[in-house]
Order: C-alpha cells, then sequence, then structure tokens
C-alpha cells in the first residue's frame, strides 16, 4: 500500500508540473516526498498522523482511499502482525505492509497481505509507525489489526492468505446467494 498521490497544478506557460500539495476543499493531496517528510515530522514529535491510503496491496484489510490513522512505534520493537510504515529499501517511498517474520535482531520481514509473493527484507530503523485505526466510509474498520494479526501474519507469510480469503468470499456468496432466492 502506497501513500503517494501526484496531484497536478497549471503553471502560466501551459505545461503542468506537479504541486507539493493542492487544495480540493475539504482535502488537502501532498504528494509522496513531501507526504514522507510531513510524516516523519509528525511521528518524531509523537504524534499521529492520518491521511487516505493509496493502493489496494493490503486489501481488503486496508482498502484503497480508506482513512488511516499511524502512530509512532513505542520504545518496544514492532510486533508479529502489525501493519507499518517504512520507507521501502528498493524505491525509498513510503510503504504501509504487514510486519510476518523477523530475520535476525535488526531486520524484519514485511509483505502486502494482497501480495502472495513479495516480501521486503526491512531494517527495523526504517520503520516510521505502525497502522493503529482504519476507517472506510466514516466508520472504523478493526479487522485486521486486533489479536488476529498474528494469525493473518502468519497465512499471509506462508503465501495462503489471499487463496483463502478468496475461498471464504465464495462460500459467504453462495449461502447469500441461497438466502436471495
Amino acid at each position: 500500500m502506497c501513500m503517494q498521490a501526484i496531484p497536478l497544478k497549471a503553471s502560466n506557460d501551459t505545461r503542468c508540473e506537479p504541486a507539493a500539495y493542492t487544495d480540493g476543499g475539504h482535502e488537502l493531496s501532498i504528494r509522496n516526498q513531501p507526504l514522507k517528510e510531513l510524516l516523519i515530522d509528525v511521528l518524531h514529535k509523537g504524534a499521529a498522523f492520518r491521511f487516505k491510503a493509496k493502493g489496494f496491496s493490503m486489501s481488503p484489510f486496508i482498502k484503497d482511499k480508506d482513512v488511516i490513522t499511524v502512530v509512532p512505534i513505542p520504545s518496544y520493537k514492532p510486533r508479529l502482525g502489525d501493519v507499518v510504515v517504512f520507507i521501502s529499501p528498493d524505491t525509498e517511498k513510503l510503504v504501509i505492509h504487514r510486519l510476518v517474520g523477523k530475520r535476525d535482531n535488526s531486520h524484519v520481514l514485511i509483505k502486502g497481505d494482497n501480495l502472495p509473493d513479495h516480501e521486503h527484507l526491512v531494517a527495523e530503523r526504517r520503520i516510521l509507525g505502525r497502522v493503529k485505526r482504519v476507517e472506510r466510509d466514516g466508520r472504523a474498520v478493526a479487522l485486521g489489526l486486533g489479536p488476529e494479526r498474528a494469525l493473518i501474519a502468519l497465512l499471509s507469510r506462508r503465501s495462503i492468505l489471499s487463496p483463502l480469503l478468496l475461498a471464504m468470499r465464495r462460500i459467504i456468496r453462495s449461502i447469500l446467494g441461497r438466502f436471495s432466492r
């Protein structure tokens, strides 16, 4: 799950140039680099940071356009199943994925819930915070952040989570289809 928004601002010379931010009336869209800097500054001051997520790598637990609240990681180390914000070692962009394992005292394995074959080996120092709250359509979504997060992490690590969720979705649709007849 990425936190990138690239709004455009028209300049006087008819070319479109990326703006650092745009004000859409009630929302402020911030490009990735300024967002990254702002998030880092806010979390380092010990405050929470709330924004709209972009992407599908954490679906169904965090969906595109869900509003998430990220809090600083306290002095203890991140735990199995925590959904964390980190700086990707490959792209230097902010990413939101789940901690699915530990490699050694200073590195962890992180993976998107909806990415069956893609793990990141990340130095713990690159983890900026953890997702504390997810809101969808103005309501809190608790599934995926509570005690079940460790089970989700284990299923994700073994690439079982996505097929399991797909099978469950089919079963539920089948059952609901029988009641709607």
